[in-house]
């Protein structure tokens, strides 16, 4: 069993809703003032409404006011509330915040392109290392020799896949250079993500080299 990542925004969630409701509370009893009546006899009547007036005979000793909240209590729970969405969108950053949040050979390290990963990021690459290990084994079940594989993406890996021209075409004046192999190449383009970053460099490079001899081989029927 494991924790819910986002128990802590569950929690605020709810504090949230309780701190909302109870200043929507206060806000409907502090809109309507309290009427009060002084100066009246013992057992003497008074009618109140819109079409009805009020006499006194001593404006020193009777009368009647309106009282109403200091409003105080309101800007209070306004605050409460503004600081509370903070620590609200603060825990929900918490998991795009990069951290070493796995742990990595030294191969993965030096193919990987981060380094630190946030959270987020790591919880999709575990569900989707997790998916391919189940395709496989029922592919294995059934007698077939490959299960296939599934992409779990993020917005921040979605962001970090935009294409980077001048990166490719450094590793392409490299190639033609010289100064790097084929497979070197194949494998920085799959960190730019440019060739899928799950194939296997070796098998991407073959598949190239056959596509290359196709190409230079005459049709059949030609000399």
């Amino acid at each position: 069993c494991g924790s819910p990542p986002l128990l802590n925004m569950a929690l605020l969630n709810v504090k949230h809703w309780q701190s909302q409701s109870e200043q929507d509370n206060i806000l409907h009893v502090v809109r309507v003032p309290i009427l009060s009546v002084f100066g009246l006899e013992e057992g003497e009547e008074l009618v109140i409404g819109s079409s009805s007036a009020t006499s006194f005979s001593d404006r020193q000793k009777q009368g009647m006011e309106y009282t109403e909240h200091s409003g105080a209590a309101i800007g209070a729970g306004k605050e409460s509330l503004t600081d509370l969405v903070e620590q609200m969108r603060q825990a929900g950053a918490k998991l795009l915040r990069t951290d070493n949040t796995s742990t990595k050979s030294v191969d993965q390290t030096s193919e990987e392109k981060m380094q630190e990963q946030s959270p987020l990021y790591t919880m999709a690459t575990s569900l989707e290392d997790a998916i391919d290990n189940i395709l496989q084994i029922m592919a294995e079940y059934i007698g077939e020799k490959d299960g296939g594989s599934v992409d779990v993406r993020t917005e921040l890996d979605v962001e970090s896949k935009e294409f980077n021209p001048p990166a490719a075409l450094a590793i392409q004046s490299l190639r033609q250079g010289g100064d790097i192999r084929r497979v070197d190449a194949i494998k920085s383009l799959q960190k730019l993500n440019i060739i899928d970053a799950d194939a296997d460099p070796d098998v991407v490079l073959s598949e190239l080299l056959a596509e290359s001899a196709s190409l230079t081989e005459p049709p059949p029927g030609e000399v």
